[in-house]
C-alpha cells in the first residue's frame, strides 16, 4: 500500500540527492529536466499502485505496459492538446484497436506551483476497473510535492546568490519606499550591474522570492513554466554593449524603453518574456545610479510607476551609490556563479513531449 507521507518524503529525498549540486548558471537546463523526472515518478507511482491493488496484473518489461485479463494496456503521460500546454494528461488505455471508442473515465484536477502544469487529466478505460479517485490523489501528491520542492530549491539558490551588495541595496530600497502609498512599489524594482563587459541582475533572497511569485501570478499558460522563465530571469547575462542599461549610463539620466524592441531580443527571448511577466509591462524605465570606471549600477522599474518611484530614487541616489561603491566587487562573485556550468545535461534531455497524436489514436 502506498502511504502518502512516505511517497512525499521519497520524492524530496530523491530530488535532493540528484539536484542539490546543480550550479546556478544551469538552472534553465535543470527546470527542463525536473519536469521529466516528475513524469517518471508519476509513471512509477501508477505502476506501483496497479501492482499492489490488482492481483491479476502482469507487468511488461519496458515499464509502460501491463496485461490485465488478457488485454494489454499502456500508460501514456504527456500533453494531449497543443493548445493547452499547461495541461498534463495521464492515460491508461488498451492497445488493442478493437477497444478504441469504448467508455473512458476521466478526472480533471488542478495543480498549483511554479512548475509547467497548472491542471491535469487522468483517463482510464472502464473495463480495467481501476479506482481512478485513489490513483488521482497519488498523482496530485506527486505534482504538489515536486513543485513545492522546486520552490524551496530556488529559495536555497537565492541564498547562495545573494551578497552583501544585494542584501544592503534591496533592504535600503524596501525601507525608503515603505512610506509611499503604493508600498509594493519596491517589489517592481530591479538592480542591474556590469561586470567584465556583461550586464546582469542582482537579487537578494526576499526580492528573488517575490520575483518568482510575480512571474507565476502573471503566467497564464505557455510552453515554459514560471520556474523556467525565472531561471532565465535570474541567470541571463547580456553583453553590455547591447543592453538597455548602457543607454541609461550613456545618457546619464532615466530612459524609457520598450523591451520588446531591445537589441538582444532575438538572442535572449526567454529572458525578455520573463522580464515582461515580472513587470506586467513591456515598457520599462532604466535609471543610472552609479558609475565608476567600468563599474555601473542601474535601477529598472515599470514606466507606469515612474512618477512615484523616480523622485525617491533620485533623492536617495547618494546613499544607494555609497552602498554599491562599498560592495561593488561582490558583483564579480555573482558573475562567477552565473557562468559556472559544470553539469552535463545532454543525456538527460528528451524530445517529443507532446503525445496528442498517440492519445488521439487510442481514444477515438
Amino acid at each position: 500500500m502506498i502511504i502518502l507521507e512516505e511517497l512525499k518524503q521519497q520524492i524530496i529525498d530523491g530530488f535532493d540527492i540528484e539536484f542539490s549540486s546543480i550550479p546556478i548558471g544551469q538552472l534553465s537546463e535543470f527546470t527542463e529536466l525536473i519536469e521529466l523526472r516528475i513524469k517518471e515518478k508519476v509513471k512509477e507511482v501508477a505502476i506501483n499502485y496497479l501492482s499492489e491493488n490488482i492481483r491479476e496484473i502482469k507487468l511488461i518489461n519496458d515499464g509502460n505496459k501491463f496485461i490485465l485479463n488478457g488485454i494489454t494496456y499502456q500508460i501514456i503521460i504527456g500533453e494531449r492538446d497543443i493548445l493547452e500546454p499547461e495541461k498534463i494528461c495521464i492515460a491508461i488505455l488498451e492497445l488493442n484497436p478493437k477497444f478504441i471508442g469504448t467508455n473512458r473515465v476521466k478526472l480533471n484536477f488542478k495543480i498549483d506551483g511554479i512548475g509547467k502544469y497548472t491542471k491535469g487529466e487522468l483517463i482510464v478505460s472502464t473495463i480495467s476497473n481501476i479506482f481512478i479517485d485513489q490513483l488521482s490523489s497519488l498523482i496530485i501528491a506527486v505534482y504538489k510535492t515536486s513543485y513545492n520542492w522546486l520552490f524551496e530549491f530556488f529559495r536555497k539558490k537565492l541564498l547562495e546568490l545573494e551578497t552583501e551588495l544585494s542584501i544592503e541595496l534591496y533592504s535600503y530600497l524596501r525601507n525608503i519606499l515603505s512610506s509611499i502609498e503604493n508600498r509594493s512599489a519596491n517589489e517592481y524594482i530591479l538592480f542591474l550591474v556590469k561586470n567584465e563587459d556583461k550586464a546582469f541582475t542582482i537579487v537578494d533572497r526576499i526580492s528573488g522570492e517575490k520575483s518568482i511569485l510575480k512571474i507565476k501570478e502573471n503566467h497564464f499558460k505557455g510552453l515554459f513554466s514560471p520556474a523556467q522563465l525565472y531561471s532565465h530571469f535570474l541567470t541571463t547575462i547580456i553583453p553590455f554593449g547591447v543592453s538597455n542599461m548602457k543607454l541609461a549610463i550613456s545618457l546619464g539620466n532615466c530612459v524609457d524603453v520598450d523591451i520588446r524592441k531591445s537589441k538582444y531580443f532575438g538572442d535572449y527571448p526567454y529572458f525578455l518574456v520573463a522580464m515582461e511577466k515580472f513587470w506586467k509591462s513591456q515598457f520599462v524605465s532604466f535609471f543610472p545610479i552609479f558609475r565608476d570606471g567600468e563599474k555601473f549600477l542601474v535601477a529598472a522599474f515599470p514606466s507606469q510607476m515612474k512618477e512615484e518611484i523616480l523622485p525617491i530614487l533620485i533623492s536617495h541616489t547618494p546613499k544607494l551609490a555609497d552602498i554599491f561603491n562599498r560592495h561593488k566587487n561582490r558583483a564579480r562573485s555573482v558573475y562567477r556563479q552565473l557562468v559556472n556550468k559544470t553539469r552535463d545535461f545532454r543525456l538527460a534531455r528528451i524530445s517529443g513531449e507532446f503525445v496528442g497524436g498517440v492519445l488521439k489514436a487510442l481514444l477515438y
